[in-house]
C-alpha cells in the first residue's frame, strides 16, 4: 500500500480514530488499521504517542474537551439557570451519540477508558444537578437523583432508539423537564 506523504498531527489521529470508533466500535482502533485508514505508517503514530495507552488517553481527553467541557462552558456563558438548562438540553441533543457509546465499548476494553468515561459521567451529573439546585430549588439530594435519571436517559435513548431526529430527542428532554418541573 503506498503511504500519502506528508506529516500530520496527533489530533489528525485522534479525529480519524473517533470517526472510526463511531462507525466501526473498539475493533477498529487497533495501530494496524488506523494506519492502513491514514495512510500513514507505525512511525508516525509513534511520533506522535508513547504507545497505544497514551493514544487511548488522548482520545478520552479529546472527547472530554469537545464532548463536555466546551459544552459547559457554552453552558455557562448564558443568563439564566432555566436558560443554562434549555442551552444544555439543545447543546446536548446534538452530540455524536455514537461517539459517546464508542467510548462506553471502549470503557468496557480499557480500565483507563473506564476511568475516563467515569470521570466524565460525574462531570456531566454534577453539572447538571448544580443547574437543577439553581433553577429549581431542588435539594442536594433531589438535584443529584434528577440529574442522574436525566443523564441516563441521555445515555440510554440513543441506544434505545438510534433512528430518532435531533428534533425528537430535543422533544423528549423538554418534556422531562416540563414533567420534572411539576413538583408533586
Amino acid at each position: 500500500m503506498r503511504r500519502s506523504r506528508g506529516r500530520v498531527s496527533a489530533q489528525y489521529w485522534i479525529d480519524v480514530a473517533a470517526r472510526e470508533l463511531c462507525a466501526r466500535g473498539p475493533d477498529a482502533l487497533t495501530i494496524d488499521l488506523l494506519c492502513r485508514k491514514t495512510r500513514k505508517t507505525k512511525g508516525s503514530f509513534y511520533a506522535h504517542f508513547d504507545n497505544y495507552d497514551a493514544f487511548l488517553i488522548a482520545l478520552a481527553a479529546d472527547w472530554r474537551k469537545r464532548n463536555t467541557e466546551a459544552v459547559i462552558q457554552t453552558v455557562d456563558e448564558k443568563g439564566t439557570p432555566n436558560d443554562r438548562l434549555a442551552t444544555l438540553n439543545h447543546l446536548a441533543v446534538r452530540l455524536d451519540a455514537k461517539l459517546d457509546h464508542g467510548m462506553r465499548m471502549l470503557a468496557a476494553r480499557n480500565s483507563l477508558i473506564a476511568d475516563a468515561v467515569a470521570e466524565v459521567d460525574e462531570t456531566r451529573i454534577s453539572y447538571l444537578a448544580d443547574l437543577y439546585r439553581a433553577a429549581a430549588g431542588y435539594s442536594r439530594t433531589e438535584a443529584r437523583d434528577l440529574a442522574t435519571i436525566e443523564y441516563a436517559a441521555f445515555v440510554g435513548l440513543p441506544l434505545l432508539a438510534p433512528r430518532r431526529s435531533t428534533r425528537e430527542l430535543e422533544r423528549l428532554y423538554k418534556a422531562f423537564i416540563r414533567f420534572t418541573s411539576r413538583r408533586l
